[in-house]
C-alpha cells in the first residue's frame, strides 16, 4: 500500500488585484456543473424537455444544453446564478451552438424582474459571444417589481433562452463555454492555492488551480498507463459531510476540470485529494485554497507554546517520577508537552533529607524542573503524604520544599488521593466517602486536616503567595474536609472527576435518593451532569462559608485498552483512541464555561506501560512507543485556540432546533451507579466564550451523545445575536481534524444571525467570529 506522500510545491496562483476600469471577471469557466446551474421548460407553454450535461469535445469540457420541442413547447432557459456584485455592468456569455436555433439572454435583476434580449439566430458550429447588457435594448420585461429605468442593479442571474423556431430543428444542443462579468471597479477573486504533483509508482496525478467569482477550478493533469485508471476523489470542507467531488481519471480523457466553491476569502479549505490506482494502492494528500484575508482569522493553525500561554488553567499529569522508559527522556516529554501548548504539568515531587538534616528536592527533580520552567511550563508538585508522617514532620518537609521550589513553584498540591494513596483510611478506619453508617465522619478526616493544615502554615511561611490546593479526596469526603477545619489558607480544593465508563459530560455523582444515602449529602444534580456537579461545589462552598475557595479537577481522563474477555468488569470502559481525543476535548470545553474550575488536568500525557489490557497503561496522550494519538492533537487545537477563553455574556446563542432521530437515542447505554440510572446525555451543547489576548468570539458546538459513527449526522439551527458587525458567512473550524468550513448563516430584521443548518458528528465545532 502506497500511503500519503509529500512532493515539492509548484507555482502558487495568487489573484488579489483590482481589474481596472472595463476589465473582465470569470464567472464560470463551464467545466463542470457547478451549484446553482438549472434549467426552466418554459412551463405556460407545456411539452418543451431540456436537461445539462458535460459535454467532451477535443478534449475539453464543457457544459452541454439539450433542448427539445418534439412534444410542444415555446422556449427553454439554461443558466447560473451571478455573485451580486453591483459593479457588474455587462454580463458575456459564450456559446457555441451543435444546431441552428434562435436564442437570446435574459437577465434577473436584484428585485426579481427579467429582462429578455431580442432573439438571433445562432448558427451551428459558431462561437459566440451574448452580451446582456445594462442599458438593453430588452425584447420584453416581466415579473417583480416594476422599474422603468430599466435593470436595479445587481445582477442576480443570467438565462440563456431557446426559442421554438419554424426555420431549425426542434431539438439540438448549445454548449456554455465560459461566463464573465464586466464593470468598472470588478476586483478579482482573491485566492491562492498550490500546484500539485502526487505519484504512485507508474501513476502521476498533477493539478494546477485556477478561480472564479463562482469557485476554485482544479484542472487534473497527470501520466496514467494504457489500459489503467485512478478514482480521484476530492473531499471539500463542507460541514462535518463534506461535499466529495469524484473523477475517473484515464490516459484518454485527461485533463479533467472539477470545481469547488470557494468563495470566501476569509476561510481556508483543505482539500483531501486521494487518488486510488488500478492496482488497489492508495496515494494522498491535502491541497489548502487560502482566502487572501484568512490570517485575519485564527484557525489554530499557528505555532503557540507554552511561553504564549497567558495563564495556567489548562495542564497535563506525567510521571517523570518513574524514570521508566516511559518517562525517562524528560527532555523530549517536555519539549512535545511545550508544543501541544498546556502551560502547566502536575507531578510527584519526592522529598529526602539531606546532610544539613532538613528535607529537600531530589537532584533529579531540580533539573527536570528547572529545564521545564525554561521552556515556560508551570510546575504543580504533588507534595507526598503517608499517615504515617505526623503534622509535624510533614509541616518540615512542606517548608523543605517551599524553599527550594519558591522560584520554581506558584502553586503547591497537597497529596494525591490521600485518604487512600497515603493509607489514611486503611490505617485509621473509615469510608471511602468519608462517612460512617451513623452519619458522622470517618476517623480519617480529622488527622489528615491536621496534617493539611500544618503544611498550609509552613508553605505560606516562606511563600507568603503561594497557591495551596488540598482535599483531593472523593467528592462527598472533600466537602465533609472543608467542613471539619480544612484551613483558609487552601484557595483550591483538588477533584478527580472521573467518568470512568461515562461519556465525558456525566459524572458518576448527583441528587438522588440513592447517592443520598450513600454520601449523606449531595454533589451534582438531577442529571449527574458535571456542569451541575462543578455548580454543586460552588453551592457547597458559599454554605461552608468559603467563597473563596476554587475548584482544581487535577485528574480526569479516558484509557483506551483493549478487552480481553477478564477485564469487562473493570470500572473503566476502554474507548476507542478516537473517542478518547473526543471525549477529553469535550470535558475541557466544558470546563471553558466554568469560573470556578481554576485548573484543568488531563490524565496523563505518556501511557505508563506497555499493557493493551490494562487500564492504567492507556490514558496517554502517547502510546509507550511515544507516537501521538488523536487527542494529543485534538489538545494542542483546543490549547492554541481556547486555553486563555473565557465565557462571553456580550452575545447569546439560542438554539432554535435540533431534532434527534430515534435511532440516535441509545438508552440501552445507561449505567446504574448507587441505584441511580445514568442515562447518557442526547443535548446540543453550546458555550459563548471569547479569548482576551485576540478579543475573537466563538460559539462552541458539539452534540453530546455517544461518541460513535452509526448515524451520518445531527442538524440543528441556531440564532446568534450580539455579533451586529460579523461578516457573512461564518466560518465553522473542527476542533479534531482542523479543517473549516463556510457556514450559511442570515441577517434578521433585529440584528441577529440566523444559521439554518449546521451539521454535527461527533465533532466539537468552533463558530468564529470575523
Amino acid at each position: 500500500m502506497i500511503s500519503a506522500m509529500r512532493f515539492s510545491i509548484g507555482v502558487v496562483l495568487l489573484l488579489t488585484a483590482a481589474v481596472a476600469g472595463g476589465a473582465e471577471l470569470a464567472i464560470d469557466l463551464c467545466g463542470e456543473l457547478a451549484p446553482g446551474w438549472a434549467v426552466i421548460l418554459g412551463r405556460e407553454f407545456p411539452g418543451a424537455a431540456g436537461q445539462l450535461a458535460i459535454n467532451r469535445e477535443n478534449a475539453a469540457r464543457r457544459i452541454a444544453f439539450d433542448y427539445d420541442f418534439t412534444k410542444g413547447g415555446a422556449y427553454v432557459s439554461a443558466g447560473c446564478p451571478l455573485p451580486g456584485n453591483p459593479a457588474i455592468k455587462e454580463v458575456v456569455v459564450r456559446v457555441t451552438p451543435k444546431t441552428d436555433c434562435m436564442g437570446a439572454l435574459r437577465g434577473v435583476d436584484s428585485t426579481g424582474r427579467s429582462f429578455l434580449q431580442i432573439s438571433r439566430r445562432l448558427a451551428a458550429g459558431a462561437t459566440v459571444d451574448l452580451t446582456l447588457k445594462t442599458a438593453g435594448p430588452w425584447g420584453g420585461q416581466w415579473g417583480g417589481k416594476e422599474s422603468p429605468q430599466g435593470p436595479t442593479l445587481p445582477w442576480r442571474r443570467v438565462w440563456l433562452t431557446i426559442n421554438k423556431d419554424q426555420a431549425t430543428p426542434v431539438k439540438g444542443t448549445v454548449c456554455f463555454e465560459k461566463v464573465t462579468a464586466i464593470g468598472d471597479k470588478l476586483t478579482k477573486p482573491d485566492f491562492a492555492a498550490d500546484s500539485f504533483k502526487m505519484q504512485g509508482g507508474a501513476y502521476v496525478i498533477s493539478g494546477d488551480w485556477s478561480f472564479t467569482a463562482s469557485g476554485a477550478t482544479l484542472v487534473v493533469n497527470g501520466e496514467i498507463p494504457a489500459g489503467e485508471s485512478v478514482e480521484l476523489s476530492c473531499d471539500f470542507p463542507d460541514g462535518c459531510g463534506n461535499l466529495v467531488k469524484r473523477l475517473t481519471l484515464n490516459r484518454d480523457n485527461l485533463p479533467e476540470m472539477i470545481s469547488f466553491p470557494v468563495t470566501n476569502p476569509r476561510n481556508r479549505y483543505v482539500i483531501k485529494l486521494t487518488a486510488v490506482l488500478s492496482d488497489g494502492n492508495t496515494v494522498s494528500r491535502d491541497v489548502v485554497v487560502r482566502g487572501g484575508k484568512y490570517a485575519a482569522v485564527d484557525f489554530a493553525d499557528a505555532p503557540r507554546t507554552s511561553k504564549d500561554i497567558k495563564n495556567v488553567r489548562f495542564g497535563v499529569c506525567t510521571h517523570f517520577g518513574y524514570r521508566n522508559q516511559a518517562w525517562s527522556d524528560y527532555r523530549a516529554r517536555i519539549d512535545e508537552i511545550v508544543q501541544c501548548g498546556f502551560s502547566i504539568i502536575r507531578e510527584d515531587i519526592p522529598l529526602e533529607k539531606k546532610d544539613d538534616g532538613k528535607w529537600h528536592m531530589r537532584d533529579y527533580d531540580l533539573e527536570w524542573v528547572g529545564y521545564a520552567r525554561s521552556r515556560g511550563l508551570h510546575v504543580l508538585p504533588i507534595i507526598p503524604m503517608h499517615v504515617s508522617i505526623t503534622p509535624e514532620e510533614f509541616a518540615e518537609r512542606c517548608e523543605g520544599l517551599a524553599n527550594d521550589g519558591k522560584s520554581y513553584f506558584k502553586h503547591y498540591e497537597f497529596g494525591n488521593e490521600p485518604p487512600g494513596g497515603g493509607e489514611y483510611m486503611k490505617t485509621l478506619g473509615g469510608t471511602w466517602n468519608g462517612r460512617e453508617s451513623d452519619g458522622k465522619d470517618s476517623p480519617w478526616i480529622i488527622p489528615l486536616v491536621k496534617t493539611f493544615n500544618a503544611g498550609a502554615r509552613a508553605i505560606k511561611k516562606v511563600q507568603p503567595d503561594a497557591v495551596l490546593i488540598g482535599a483531593g479526596a472523593v467528592s462527598s469526603a472533600n466537602v465533609r474536609i472543608i467542613a471539619a477545619g480544612l484551613s483558609t489558607l487552601f484557595s483550591g480544593i483538588a477533584d478527580h472527576p472521573y467518568g470512568y465508563s461515562l461519556q465525558a459530560e456525566k459524572v458518576p455523582w448527583g441528587d438522588s435518593e440513592g447517592f443520598k444515602k450513600r454520601d449523606g449529602l449531595v454533589v451534582g444534580d438531577t442529571k449527574c451532569d458535571f456542569r451541575g456537579f462543578v455548580k454543586s461545589y460552588g453551592n457547597h462552598f458559599v454554605r461552608l462559608k468559603r467563597s473563596d475557595l476554587s475548584l482544581w479537577l487535577t485528574e480526569y481522563g479516558f484509557s483506551s485498552f483493549r478487552f480481553s474477555g477478564k477485564n469487562e468488569k473493570n470500572i473503566y470502559a476502554g474507548y476507542t483512541e478516537e473517542a478518547q481525543a473526543i471525549y477529553t476535548l469535550r470535558r475541557s470545553l466544558m470546563t471553558l464555561g466554568l469560573p470556578l474550575v481554576k485548573g484543568s488536568f488531563v490524565y496523563d500525557y505518556c501511557s505508563d506501560f506497555n499493557d493493551p489490557y490494562g487500564a492504567e497503561s492507556h490514558f496517554g496522550m502517547l502510546r509507550y512507543d511515544f507516537s501521538k494519538k488523536p487527542v494529543w492533537y485534538a489538545m494542542q487545537r483546543f490549547n492554541r485556540l481556547l486555553a486563555e477563553a473565557e465565557p462571553d455574556k456580550s452575545f447569546q446563542v439560542k438554539l432554535d432546533s435540533a431534532p434527534l432521530h430515534p435511532a440516535a437515542m441509545k438508552q440501552w447505554n445507561a449505567r446504574k451507579w448507587s441505584d441511580t440510572e445514568i442515562t447518557p446525555p442526547d443535548e446540543l451543547s453550546l458555550e459563548c466564550v471569547v479569548n482576551p489576548a485576540t478579543s475573537r468570539q466563538m460559539v462552541i458546538v458539539w452534540n453530546s451523545h455517544l461518541c460513535g459513527r452509526e448515524l451520518n449526522n445531527r442538524a440543528a439551527a441556531l440564532t446568534i445575536t450580539g455579533w451586529k458587525r460579523a461578516s457573512l458567512p461564518l466560518v465553522a473550524l473542527d476542533l479534531i481534524t482542523g479543517r473549516s468550513f463556510d457556514l450559511p448563516a442570515e441577517w434578521q430584521s433585529d440584528g441577529s444571525i440566523k444559521i439554518p443548518k449546521l451539521e454535527l458528528d461527533d465533532n466539537p465545532v468552533a463558530i468564529i467570529r470575523q
